[in-house]
C-alpha cells in the first residue's frame, strides 16, 4: 500500500537554514552560499540552483536576515555579494572602541539604518 502525499509530507524532515549576524561579515556568508550553490549546480548539470527553495524556514540575525531574505526571494548570492561590496561600508561603518563608540552610534545610528533600508529595498524590487 502506497503512502498518501499527506503522509509523505509529514515524514519529510523540516529543513531550517539559520544565518548569523556580524555586519559586513555577511559578505562571507553570501559568498560561501554562492560558491556552494554553484558547485551543486555544476554537479547536477544545471545552470543555477535556487538555494532558498531547499528550505522550509530561513532565519537570520541582523546581516544574516539580509542574506536570508535574499535567499527567500530567489536572488543569486553573487548579487548580494555585490550589494555588500557597494553599500556595505556605508551601512556597517568601522566601529570606534570605548565610550566614543556609544556616543557615535547614538548620534549617527539612524543614518546607518536608513542606508540599510535602501539596500534591503533593492532586494525586493
Amino acid at each position: 500500500m502506497e503512502a498518501s502525499e499527506e503522509d509523505q509530507q509529514l515524514r519529510r524532515p523540516f529543513r531550517v537554514l539559520s544565518l548569523d549576524g556580524g555586519g559586513m561579515r555577511g559578505i562571507y556568508t553570501a559568498a560561501f552560499l554562492g560558491r556552494l550553490t554553484d558547485q551543486f549546480a555544476r554537479i547536477r548539470g544545471e545552470s543555477a540552483l535556487d538555494l532558498g527553495r531547499g528550505f522550509d524556514l530561513i532565519t537570520g540575525t541582523s546581516t544574516g536576515a539580509i542574506v536570508g531574505c535574499a535567499l527567500a526571494v530567489g536572488r543569486p548570492m553573487t548579487e548580494i555579494v555585490g550589494l555588500y561590496r557597494e553599500h556595505g561600508p556605508k551601512i556597517f561603518p568601522h566601529r570606534i572602541a570605548g565610550k566614543r563608540s556609544a556616543i557615535y552610534r547614538a548620534t549617527q545610528g539612524s543614518r546607518f539604518v536608513r542606508e540599510g533600508d535602501k539596500v534591503v529595498s533593492l532586494l525586493v524590487v
